[in-house]
């Protein structure tokens, strides 16, 4: 959508992958979860019934499996319905079409695995079945209420009003008739309206509406046409918007009113020329009033995916008010998730005054449970390890003796020896393929194959369910894409295929030394030395290398994983091993 921004965001200086890159954004449609879509298609073309006919459906390769989105008009956009219309144990979805008799046609495969072509096709009551549409769907009235045929109609008018005002991104209007059209809409309660209308109006030069924006009175068209000034980067502009901001009555804004308030004051306050504002005083103890912010419900999200205590807690932390810490901590005993502890966690942890005995522990026993429990990507681990060192920072002697084990994670107590103390049954090989697939009388023993997982050191790497580590792919779903045979020849012939994600880069040095590792990013990438982890199972060891040593730097064929995992293991410990992959899958 026009004005939309869907991208991921990798690092803590940017927003995370949940968020948007500003309050007054334009909402996604729906959240279906993590997951590598391959393909969308409308069903308009299906002979399924008439609800699958009005939806779309999205591929994911990843997770096996087929999306109904079914959507109903609201306001300028629309709420969607997902459903899970078609998966299996494999289906690695890569593309999707319907035939001339309104046949689903899908196909699997990728990454050298087997390709599958499937028709999926209505078998039921022939009179639930449509005919394939050969032009564009439209919502017939048929058995509508009057409510919906209103609501549909104004959600029409509402999606032209947003088309028409998406005519002016990134064109100038001379005749202003652009800017009287986008002003209308700023502070509209629709937030696709109001964010197609704000990136109207950042379109046209800011000399031509600065001096409207400051004469508003409308509170939710002076924080929207505030943030958008803000967003001028016009230095002067600096003091004047933190005055007219302290015109708002905060207590009546909206959710997404108060987000786009807090995050204008976060893009000012930021700024060297903040300090010597006239209303920069007034502005951080309203900072320090509001937060925390305990209206109901605490954690409620903004129209952007964020709560306004996670702005205002970052805004409390930027400007280091007095009391941080006891009022963060009144955030961290409210909170119910993973994500708003460790958010809690976060803004505390380069505060150095406020704490009592009581709060450091209760941050601590936080970090050694999110340490244990929290399931992210491959930069979690090293994270929450960078949040655990700058609270090591800010303690005295007296307080790390005090506080003794509870400064350690616990997470490497959890995993076996680094080295695998069994014997070797065979050299297992791809041709082994069909001995070890082949049907067996006993039962496979998916407990065991938990087990084995843990001590053939798969866990390190990888994770399955709620524990495993995240340097490689996570195999949760493994079953999802890869069939038996395909998982269990990229164990035996790991460098077959290497996801590029997971690929590591080969340097060579002027002297003729090779290093084969991950590369670790962060930091300036000015800097003169290059970091690699060269061992898998040992994620925190670095080489430093020389940037001025380096002759040739290519990414590497060979996989990090290494060869002979299962070599240790007998054929019914593989096929147990399997099994607890496919279990994992199936409860997944």
């Amino acid at each position: 959508m026009s004005g939309g921004d869907f991208g991921w965001r990798g690092r803590t200086n940017t927003w995370p992958p949940y968020d948007a890159d500003h309050a007054d954004f334009t909402p996604p449609t729906s959240d279906i979860g993590k997951g590598s879509p391959t393909a969308v298609r409308s069903g308009a073309r299906s002979s399924f019934p008439d609800h699958y006919q009005r939806a779309l459906f999205a591929l994911d390769w990843a997770y096996g499996r087929i999306i109904a989105c079914h959507l109903v008009p609201r306001g300028a956009g629309y709420v969607c319905r997902a459903e899970t219309f078609l998966k299996g144990r494999p289906l690695n979805v890569t593309d999707v079409d319907f035939g001339p008799d309104g046949s689903m046609f899908i196909i699997t495969g990728g990454r050298k695995t087997h390709s599958d072509l499937y028709r999926v096709r209505w078998v039921g009551d022939r009179n639930d079945a449509s005919e394939p549409r050969t032009g564009p769907y439209t919502e017939p009235h048929t058995d509508q209420t009057p409510q919906q045929i209103a609501r549909n109609e104004f959600s029409r008018l509402q999606r032209a009003a947003r088309v028409r005002l998406s005519a002016w991104h990134g064109r100038t209007d001379d005749s202003g008739n652009a800017l009287s059209v986008a002003w209308d809409s700023v502070g509209h309660a629709d937030p696709m309206l109001r964010s197609a209308a704000r990136v109207a109006l950042e379109s046209q030069p800011v000399e031509t509406w600065n001096s409207r924006a400051f004469d508003e009175t409308r509170p939710s068209w002076i924080v929207s046409a505030m943030l958008s000034l803000a967003r001028s980067e016009h230095e002067e502009f600096i003091p004047r918007i933190l005055q007219k901001l302290l015109e708002v009555p905060y207590e009546s804004l909206s959710g997404n009113d108060r987000s786009m308030l807090l995050e204008t004051w976060s893009r000012c306050l930021s700024h060297p020329a903040a300090a010597k504002a006239p209303g920069y005083t007034a502005t951080v103890e309203r900072i320090r009033a509001w937060y925390p912010d305990l209206g109901p419900p605490v954690f409620a999200p903004t129209g952007a995916g964020r709560s306004v205590n996670h702005q205002l807690a970052l805004l409390a932390q930027q400007l280091q008010i007095p009391d941080l810490v006891p009022k963060t901590l009144i955030l961290l005993a409210r909170a119910h998730t993973p994500q708003q502890r460790l958010h809690a966690v976060f803004v505390l942890r380069n505060c150095r005054t406020g704490w009592t005995p009581e709060s450091r522990q209760t941050v601590f026993e936080t970090l050694g449970t999110l340490d244990r429990t929290v399931i992210g990507g491959e930069g979690m681990p090293g994270f929450l390890r960078r949040i655990r060192e700058e609270l090591i920072g800010t303690l005295t002697e007296s307080e790390r003796l005090a506080l003794g084990d509870l400064l350690q994670s616990g997470v490497e107590a959890e995993q076996p020896p680094l080295i695998i103390d069994r014997p070797v049954v065979k050299k297992w090989q791809s041709d082994d393929l069909d001995t070890l697939l082949a049907d067996n009388a006993t039962p496979p023993n998916h407990e065991h194959g938990r087990e084995l997982f843990r001590i053939a050191l798969c866990s390190h790497c990888h994770r399955a369910g709620s524990t495993g580590g995240v340097v490689g792919p996570d195999l949760t779903s493994v079953a999802r894409r890869f069939s038996r045979r395909d998982l269990l020849l990229s164990i035996l012939e790991p460098s077959r295929v290497v996801d590029e994600k997971y690929r590591h880069e080969q340097i060579v040095t002027m002297d003729g030394r090779v290093i084969i590792g991950r590369l670790v990013t962060g930091g300036d990438y000015r800097a003169t030395k290059l970091r690699l982890a060269t061992d898998p199972l040992r994620p925190g060891q670095m080489v430093e290398i020389d940037k001025n040593d380096i002759e040739t730097h290519q990414p590497s064929l060979q996989s990090p994983m290494p060869n002979g995992l299962l070599d240790t293991l007998s054929a019914s410990d593989i096929r147990d091993l399997l099994a607890y992959l496919e279990h994992m899958a199936v409860f997944e």
